[in-house]
């Protein structure tokens, strides 16, 4: 009885260490793809505020006859 109770801790001992090391694992590759996605977004945002920030060209033409160009935001 003895024998097959260290056996038993011995194999449990052994299943912890693999269930640990996965554990470690899923923590890396959920941490990559949190930065991942944090990383994306940052460029998104990004790009969506340069987007927004155009400028619009507007000619008018004044009694000089000389085109002068008004940017608008």
């Amino acid at each position: 009885m003895r024998k097959v109770l260290e056996n038993r801790a011995i194999s449990d001992e052994e299943r912890m260490d693999a269930l640990e090391s996965q554990l470690k694992e899923a923590r890396f590759l959920a941490e990559e793809a949190d930065r991942k996605y944090d990383e994306a977004n940052s460029l998104l945002l990004l790009r969506k505020k340069r987007e927004t920030k155009r400028f619009y060209i507007n000619p008018i033409i004044n009694t000089s006859s000389v085109c002068i160009f008004v940017f608008f935001k």
